[in-house]
């Protein structure tokens, strides 16, 4: 293609595609191409305008990830997977109402679920870790020392857990929790852990869903999301938008360190007192101390502050949590 049979028309199917691969440079990209065309313009004296649209080296390609969600917004998502893929909304529940990490999520079994009638106890002592080399999931040590912890759920979720245990064909302690989707063919999946893409399809799904997410055409201006139209967040019939991803699952561990200190004065003022740079640290350090009676009514607390039972907040911003 000779410059001069180039338009902006392609130049946008161009900056679109370069928007799904490499966001955080798709801008920059597209001012080099506008200097480049006005350089050739000059030189070759063509009669014509730059077939770079200006505003496409201006547009934040990589959005600022959002740290905050409304009571509704997290409802919403958890909805989403009640719906779509109720096998999976118990792990949502866990990193939103227990503070887990995915890696944690993906390696729990049944063993470290424990009831005492009134509630469950989630019990983190491994984590599934990512193999580049084999491209699947392998249990791993959890993250470091600290990551080893019981953490008692809002009594809320009792009956949440005992229908996803109900729900499980393996009945053995060493089950694991979340497993793949069975294949189409009703043969056993052969992976262990969910894999990267199936979790990763149905929370772009979930994030739009739950109006976390949004769409946006090649201009970089909001357009109604249609959930028929897209799958996994590409658009199927309508390639000229993308998905603007803004909150990862990590985000629930934030948010749930948040109502943490929302219900509790006293570890927040430890938090300060101690220097700590993260919610995470005060309640490794914090919580650890607390009688178990204690942390058992801080979970229900917290529980009622996310799902807007508690109207002290309206909305609740993740503070940074490793």
């Amino acid at each position: 293609m000779e410059p001069d049979e180039v338009t902006p028309d392609i130049v946008r199917a161009w900056y679109l595609k370069r928007q799904q691969v490499a966001p955080s440079s798709a801008s920059s990209e597209a001012g080099h191409l506008r200097a480049i065309f006005a350089s050739l313009i000059s030189e070759r004296a063509y009669d014509r305008v730059n077939p770079v649209p200006s505003h496409l080296t201006r547009i934040k390609t990589k959005p600022k990830e959002l740290d905050r969600l409304t009571p509704g917004q997290l409802n919403a998502l958890i909805a989403f997977y009640d719906e779509q893929a109720p096998q999976y909304a118990l792990a949502v529940c866990l990193g939103a109402f227990a503070g887990l990490r995915i890696g944690e999520v993906r390696a729990l079994t049944r063993a470290d679920l424990t009831s005492d009638g009134e509630r469950y106890t989630v019990r983190v002592n491994k984590q599934a870790a990512w193999n580049d080399e084999s491209g699947e999931f392998y249990e791993a040590d959890p993250k470091s020392a600290d990551s080893v912890r019981q953490i008692p759920l809002p009594a809320a979720l009792k009956e949440r857990v005992e229908q996803h245990l109900r729900g499980m064909d393996n009945k053995l302690k060493s089950a694991i929790l979340f497993t793949p989707r069975a294949r189409k063919d009703g043969k056993p999946n052969a992976h262990k852990f969910v894999g990267k893409s199936p979790w990763r399809n149905l929370w772009l799904r979930a994030c739009l869903a739950a109006e976390i997410d949004y769409m946006v055409d090649s201009d970089g201006e909001r357009v109604p999301y249609n959930p028929a139209e897209f799958k996994g967040g590409r658009g199927h019939k309508r390639p000229d938008v993308v998905q603007r991803h803004v909150f990862k699952f990590h985000g629930l561990r934030g948010i749930y360190a948040t109502a943490l200190g929302e219900v509790s004065n006293q570890s927040y003022m430890a938090g300060q007192l101690l220097g700590h740079s993260s919610k995470g640290v005060t309640e490794r350090h914090y919580l650890a101390a607390v009688p178990e009676q204690a942390r058992a009514a801080l979970a229900d607390a917290a529980y009622e502050v996310l799902t807007g039972a508690r109207s002290n907040i309206i909305e609740f911003k993740a503070r940074s949590v490793a």
